[in-house]
């Protein structure tokens, strides 16, 4: 196991790096433990997530759109700040329900 250092300096700079593209209400800042994620916030329900691209794009990703367990196991990457950028790049890509922004 390894530990990140958090840096403020870095964290603001990447804030105001979003501009009017920060965080959405409603969602959770996404972990981002490698320190080189494209996703900034996420937000779950029973069956999807939402994702927030450093973009600002929002991606909707479904049971019916992605399936039940690339949603699943999207959820638990997000909860753990750490690998949900390489599993949608690799994954599901493209199955998303809508881009909703």
């Amino acid at each position: 196991m390894y530990f990140v250092q958090y840096n403020p300096l870095k964290e603001k700079l990447r804030e105001r790096s979003l501009g009017d593209r920060g965080v959405m209400p409603d969602m959770e800042r996404y972990g981002n433990l490698s320190g080189g994620s494209g996703i900034v916030a996420y937000e779950s329900g029973p069956d999807f997530i939402r994702v927030q691209f450093s973009s600002g794009s929002v991606y909707l990703y479904t049971y019916e759109s992605a399936g039940p367990e690339n949603i699943e196991l999207m959820k638990e990457l997000a909860s753990k700040g750490e690998g949900l950028n390489s599993f949608i790049n690799m994954t599901v890509r493209s199955n998303y329900a809508r881009r909703e922004r």
